[in-house]
Parts: C-alpha cells; structure tokens; sequence
C-alpha cells in the first residue's frame, strides 16, 4: 500500500521560501516604518495640554474626574466638527489612565498605523504578480507613517483626525469587498458612521460608497444587487447626514470664508491646493508649490487610463476612491480655510490626509503598468516625487520634534507654577491665557495631565 503524502509533507520546499519572504517583505513594509515612527512619538511626546487640547479635551475630562460627566461632555462640537467618537474614546483613555491626556497622542499613533495597514489592503487588490511586488508599497509605507506629519504624530487633539481618516479608509475597503462578502457591507455603514462622527470629511464615504457600488455592479454585471447595496446605502448615509445637521452649530471664525471669496481670488486658490497636494511631499511651502503642480501634471494623464481601464484591471476602482476622497476633502478647507493664506495648507495636520492623493494615483499606476507602457514612465516619475518626499519628511520631522519637545517641555514648566508665572507665557500653549488660568485650578486640584504625580 502505498501512502498518500499529507499536505504539510507535500509542501514543496520552494513554496515555504515563498511564504517566508513574503512574510519577510510584509514585516519589512509594514513594521518597519511602524516601529521607527513609534520611536519618533515615544522620543517627544509631552504630557502638555496643547492648544485645542484646552477646548477638545480638558473641559470634559475635568467633569469625568469631578463626577459631572453630562451628555454635553460627550456629544461635543469642535470647531465644524461632531468629535462624538473622538470624545469618548479620550475619556475612557483618561479614566484607565489616571487622567494622563499623553495616551491621546499614543492612541492616534495606533489609529495612524490602523490606517497604513487599511491602505496595504487596498494595494493587496492590485494583484501585482512576482515575489518581490510587496516591495511596491515600501515608499507608501515610509511616506505615510514619516515625521513630517509632526503634528498628527504629537498632539493628542489629533484623535479625531486619525480616527475620521481610519475609519473612512475602513468603510471604503469595506464597500469594495460588499460584492464579494456580504458581511462587508453593514461592516462599511458602520465604519461611515463612526467616520461622520469623528470629523465632517468623514460624511464623504457616503456618495464616494454610492459611486463605487454602482460602477462596480455594473462591472460585475450584478445590477439587482447593486441597486438594493445603494440604495440600502444612501438610507444610512441620509439619516447620517440628517443627525449630524440637526446637531451641528454655525461655526464663526474671524477670517474671510466661503464660495465667494474662493472665486473672488481663484490663482491664489490653485496655489492653495498646489501646496496642499504637494505637502507630503515637500519641506516649505515654496517647494510645495512647484512640487504640487508637478504632481497634477503626472496625476492628469494617470486618471486617463484609470478611468479607461478602471472596469477591466483589478484595484483600479478601489484606487480612484483614495484621490477622489482627498478632492472631495478639499472642497471644505478652500470654504472655510482658504482665509487663513495660501501657505496655511502646507500646514502639517493635512500631511496624513493628503498624502493619499500620490498614494492612490500611485496604485492606479502600478496597476496599469502592463496594459498601458506609458503608465510605466509616469509611475517612475511619480516614485522620484515620493522618493523626494520620503527623503524630506525624516529630517523636517526631526527638527520639528526636537523644537516642539523643547518647547512643550518648557511650557509644561510655566504651567505647573501658574501661580508665579505671568499670564502672557501661557500663550505658549494656548492662544487664550485667561481659558488656561481659568482651567490650571481645577487641573491643579484634581491631580489631572501634568499635575498627576
């Protein structure tokens, strides 16, 4: 008689070298960037309340301590947004803690990480053949999880950014895998509203959901299924959008804002975006300026063949969701921010948002590398630009860390002796010295943030 070898004897040995260097390059483009990051946090994180901090965080976790938690102290407004989500996760954190508002900064790093891995899910649609195809996503990789988005990385107010952004990436995956696995799709209703009540660029998986259900049915040929997924999908986007107006307050800045002023001065509104687009990839606004146009110039023709080939090349689709969210994301921050000059885009809480732009366009040209050779040009001009922002995000990072550790630590200084310091040096850790003389007391009474021993 003879023996029917077992799967695990007939494993060739050739296929488990495979699967050890496929695990090997996963951990190297994925972990790798994830672990220095997490040196580049644990280096200059300082137990400070900073700057939104003061509104965002402090208030709320001062009535947690003191047992006066309302539901005003959760379902709260910053500035345009509902940080409903946000909130509470920051509270159960300064419970565990013992009011230590540091685990912020550490729970958006973790939400920053949860956001590469979603978007190595999104390349892992790409199907790129040959061993070594993981290595295509090492620049995201780096570019993504790099230093010169200094203030998503140090301060704790970011939550809300990282989790809006994690959460929408996670609805979007979830919309491409619906046709596939229909547990995906309560998955991305879910994931939309967790996003919508994180922050108001959230609301956008909505008609971006819509969009791709019905050009991917119509792809697969699955259009009775696809009419029930967007329909079921507007429902909840709809009742979504309707809570979050119902609950949302006008917001009154002092700066010029709107539609009007947008188009009153439209070059100095293509600078913006330029330098917003060119951000994640650039030192000063100056470079981020040229670099950005440079990128539309590489990023039109992309969308050509994108767009052309979207239905027949596998992740073309899910690709175009990435660059498409951060149009779509642009629209409010000329509304509401364009006021503020041309250079606030280069600002570096943007850099974790924009820098999907490239990514997505990037994914798209990897994609179509082989049906359209002009796409094999544009991907290697495209990969100099990240090359570029790579080289440039570490030591901008760095010098960024090193003065706000510096900083922050001095302030931290002035805060805990706010009874011999002057109300002017506050201002180094909010625009309003009387919010932080009016807070410090209770702070100070309750052992909370930098006065815990």
């Amino acid at each position: 008689m003879v023996r029917r070898p077992t799967a695990v004897a007939s494993k060739r040995p050739d296929s488990i070298g495979a699967d050890l260097q496929q695990r090997s390059l996963v951990a190297l483009v994925l972990f790798v960037p994830i672990v220095v990051t997490f040196l580049y946090v644990r280096a200059f994180a300082v137990e400070l309340p900073f700057q939104d901090d003061w509104d965002f965080i402090v208030p709320h976790v001062q009535d947690l301590a003191t047992g006066q938690l309302s539901w005003s102290d959760i379902n709260v407004q910053h500035n345009e947004a509902l940080v409903l989500l946000p909130e509470v996760v920051m509270l159960v954190l300064a419970r565990v803690s013992g009011y230590q508002l540091i685990v912020g900064i550490y729970a958006n790093y973790l939400f920053v990480c949860g956001c590469l891995i979603i978007l190595f899910l999104f390349f892992r649609l790409l199907r790129l053949p040959g061993r070594w195809s993981t290595l295509w996503f090492l620049p995201v990789s780096l570019l993504f999880m790099g230093w010169r988005q200094s203030d998503s990385l140090l301060w704790s107010t970011m939550l809300s950014q990282s989790m809006a952004l994690f959460f929408a990436l996670s609805a979007l995956y979830c919309c491409t895998q619906a046709y596939r696995i229909r547990a995906f799709f309560p998955l991305a209703v879910l994931a939309g509203w967790s996003a919508s009540f994180s922050l108001p660029s959230g609301l956008f998986v909505w008609p971006l959901g819509a969009i791709y259900f019905a050009v991917a049915g119509l792809k697969k040929g699955w259009a009775e299924q696809a009419i029930r997924y967007i329909a079921g999908w507007l429902v909840f986007g709809g009742i979504c959008g309707a809570l979050f107006i119902l609950d949302h307050r006008p917001h009154i800045v002092p700066w010029p804002v709107g539609l009007a002023f947008v188009f009153a001065h439209p070059i100095e509104a293509a600078q913006y975006v330029s330098i917003y687009l060119g951000s994640p990839l650039s030192s000063t606004p100056n470079e981020a300026l040229y670099t950005g146009f440079i990128f539309v110039l590489l990023a039109l023709p992309a969308l050509f063949f994108a767009l052309r080939l979207a239905r027949e090349i596998d992740g073309v689709l899910a690709a175009l969701l990435l660059p498409a969210y951060v149009g779509i994301a642009l629209g409010p921050l000329l509304y509401s921010r364009f006021g503020l000059g041309v250079e606030q885009g280069f600002t570096s809480r943007y850099v974790m948002t924009g820098v999907l732009a490239p990514t997505g366009i990037y994914f798209c040209l990897l994609a179509l590398m082989r049906p359209a050779i002009e796409c094999r040009y544009l991907v290697s001009a495209l990969l100099v630009l990240l090359v570029s922002g790579i080289l440039h995000a570490y030591p901008f990072g760095l010098r960024e860390g090193r003065q706000e550790w510096s900083n922050r630590t001095n302030c931290a200084r002035v805060i805990r002796n706010f009874r011999e310091s002057e109300p002017r040096q506050f201002l180094c850790a909010y625009p309003d010295p009387a919010i932080v003389l009016q807070r410090v007391p209770g702070m100070e009474a309750n052992k909370l943030s930098l006065f815990r021993k």
